[in-house]
């Protein structure tokens, strides 16, 4: 069976890939940054496509506006889940 912590890297590679967290400038020239954090990684659950493991994270948007406690950087809540190959655990 594959570890929790195996579990957490796997879906942290995921994430790294969806949000490709990294700094920018947008069209206006303006700086901002995009960013993530982990809020829930599940147990795996084994299915007949392999283990199931669902999670959810909050990116967070940040500009060069962004100040605390006026304007606080945006968090948009998003979930997700990995399949994890049993033959591969």
């Amino acid at each position: 069976m594959i570890s929790m912590s195996e579990i957490e890297k796997l879906v942290r590679e995921k994430i790294e890939q969806d949000e490709k967290p990294v700094e920018y400038t947008g069209g206006s020239g303006h700086l901002g940054s995009v960013d993530f954090q982990i809020d829930y990684i599940g147990k795996p659950v084994l299915t007949e496509d392999g283990y199931r493991v669902n999670y959810r994270y909050t990116r967070i948007v940040t500009t060069e506006f962004t100040y605390l406690p006026d304007n606080p950087p945006h968090r948009i809540p998003v979930e997700g889940f990995i399949l994890i190959d049993p033959c591969n655990s």
